[in-house]
């Protein structure tokens, strides 16, 4: 549970709000996902993963409750979001990982896909497996975009090389994932 990692990082929470509630049953948007089981996800490899300091893994940690609160944030806000003082190269992997799911929730895809593909290449595993992961959702976001008209159908003269980017994106995460955390997501 959320309360069980905080407490062994010797923080609590504010507030048990989070952005990704705020969407009615069977309502779409990228930001449903900005919930508390993926915050706990990415708290729990900050509890797990060695080479942190006790003072990066709260930075980061708060942070990534800081975001729970909105999917999108105005300039100065986001400056401050993302600790910028984490000096280890593992915190400086999961910082930059927020800094790109923040890209994504803003809806900033070509920056949210630098910044997780920018991550292939971490020791950390869950950060490698989630940021290929989330390049294939941020393509699929990306082309999505302009792919619907405004009663909500899907138009034919939509962009087919986005969708079939979107499909190497997936198809690739399911070679390299078979028995992944996001393979029945990315199928």
């Amino acid at each position: 549970a959320m309360s069980d990692l905080l407490g062994k990082l010797g923080l609590a929470r504010d507030s048990n709000d989070t952005a990704g509630q705020a969407f009615l049953q069977g309502e779409g948007s990228r930001c449903r996902s900005n919930r508390d089981e993926s915050a706990a996800d990415f708290i729990g490899q900050l509890v797990d993963t060695e080479g942190l300091a006790v003072e990066e893994r709260q930075s980061l940690a708060r942070a990534r409750l800081q975001m729970l609160q909105a999917c999108t944030w105005e300039g100065d806000a986001q400056a401050g979001l993302v600790p910028s003082t984490v000096q280890s190269p593992e915190a400086r992997a999961f910082a930059a990982y927020l800094q790109a799911a923040m890209d994504f929730y803003n809806g900033r895809f070509s920056e949210a896909e630098r910044a997780f593909a920018s991550l292939a290449d971490t020791a950390q595993p869950w950060l490698k497996e989630t940021s290929l992961y989330m390049i294939a959702r941020t393509r699929l976001n990306a082309a999505e975009q302009d792919a619907f008209d405004e009663y909500g159908s899907l138009k034919e003269d939509r962009d087919r090389a986005a969708y079939d980017s979107v499909a190497e994106a997936f198809d690739r995460y399911l070679v390299a994932y078979p028995d992944g955390h996001y393979t029945r997501s990315a199928r």
